[in-house]
């Protein structure tokens, strides 16, 4: 009887945590103001991990990395928690951090319990909640759709942000499914046909641009070129010399002053995301500005507290990832945070070469590693450290791992 309800829990929780990744990205697709739809279905994936948990004698926890990071995490929580001046809600603010960064990834192993089948439809989820998301934002531009969906009643200009609160997570959100689809780590691929592949790419290309998020650009192309240098020197080689002449050409455009000849209503001016790399927007000044004064105010909270760090209630305001887990959890926080971000490059690579590059599993670990990689470059200029979107990816390298430690103890 027990069994088969920790069978029933398992198949329960994998299916509200496919649930969850898929709608992870929906940041305004929400129950309450607080409360967004992937929340619940998380919410339900970990009641089912716990029943897992405490019936099941042998159960596939996070990798050792994680573990060792997030103990980092908790200890100097706890401790930092008794300088602030109110110790409850800074420990509030330190708990959803750790949601996202260690009980996503360890949900995520419990639930894939080492099948690489149920990996695979993971990684589906994730890229069919990235797509949805690309093809809302193309319906706003054909204005189709509203502007404004769910909760966030704030319009961009000249920018989209499809089913998300903000147009960079959009970017963001299609930029980490790219390589899954370019590799094509799905089940029977060959079955999908270039007209899926072809769109799939097309629609996060899309997403990617309308968004206008130079942090989703950036991840974009570091993800495709990550991927490239370790399965296709030529391809890698290929891409360098597109990189280099776009850029050239961007240049070029921005010095030409182009762009001042585009209209600047929303319906008609589609090359605002390129106009913001390139830094002809007079919008990406003022990001930028903002930018300065956030990293300078986040060293200077950090130099008050060097050890122990402020507190985790302004967590996301230096646009800075590191700067800002030092500013809230000092030295001994951003050590407990590195160590898990290069544990888990570490680990997919080491996976990549031990499972094959021609393996599912393999791509997959790739895949995930290059959207890591992205996650660490972009992060210097991006404030996301709580959004569960992102924690996915970590959450498909630790699965990756767990997968193969599986297949090696069953042979």
């Amino acid at each position: 009887m027990i069994f088969r309800l920790a069978s029933a829990s398992r198949s329960f929780g994998f299916a509200s945590l496919s649930l969850a990744v898929a709608t992870f990205g929906f940041g305004n697709v929400r129950i309450t103001e607080y409360l967004m739809v992937g929340d619940i279905f998380f919410s339900l994936g970990i009641v089912a991990s716990i029943f897992i948990a405490l019936h099941k004698t042998k159960v596939r926890f996070s990798p050792i990395w994680i573990r060792t990071g997030t103990a980092i995490l908790v200890l100097q929580i706890l401790f930092g928690s008794f300088f602030v001046s109110d110790m409850v809600y800074e420990q509030i603010n330190g708990i959803k951090f750790i949601i996202s960064i260690f009980i996503l990834p360890s949900v995520m192993c419990l639930l894939v319990d080492g099948k690489e089948e149920r990996l695979v439809i993971i990684v589906e989820m994730m890229v069919i909640g990235a797509v949805l998301n690309a093809l809302i934002s193309v319906l706003q531009v054909l204005q189709i759709v509203p502007l404004t969906i769910g909760f966030s009643g704030e319009e961009w200009i000249n920018r989209y942000s499809g089913f998300s609160p903000h147009p960079n997570h959009l970017g963001l959100h299609c930029a980490f499914a790219v390589p899954f689809v370019y590799l094509r780590c799905y089940r029977r691929s060959d079955l999908l046909g270039k007209e899926v592949f072809v769109i799939f790419i097309s629609l996060l290309v899309s997403g990617i641009f309308l968004s206008g998020s130079r942090a989703a650009i950036v991840a974009f192309i570091m993800t495709i070129m990550v991927v490239s240098f370790f399965t296709s020197k030529k391809n890698f080689l290929n891409i360098i010399l597109i990189s280099i002449s776009l850029y050239a050409f961007s240049q070029f455009i921005s010095l030409s002053e182009v762009f001042s000849l585009v209209k600047t209503e929303k319906e008609t001016n589609l090359f605002y995301g390129i106009s913001r790399f390139v830094g002809a927007s007079q919008d990406t000044e003022e990001s930028d500005a903002m930018r300065k004064a956030s990293t300078a105010q986040a060293i200077q909270d950090w130099s008050q507290s060097p050890l122990l760090g402020q507190g985790y209630s302004s967590i996301r305001e230096a646009h800075n990832i590191y700067l800002q887990v030092m500013a809230a959890g000092g030295i001994i926080g951003l050590f407990g945070f590195l160590y898990i971000l290069f544990g888990s490059v570490r680990s997919g690579l080491i996976l990549y070469k031990k499972a094959g590059s021609h393996s599912v599993l393999g791509k997959i670990s790739l895949c995930a590693t290059a959207g890591m990689l992205a996650y660490m470059t972009w992060g210097m200029v991006q404030n996301a450290i709580y959004d569960r979107f992102i924690y996915s990816i970590l959450g498909i390298v630790a699965a990756c791992e767990s997968v193969f430690r599986a297949a090696r103890h069953s042979e």
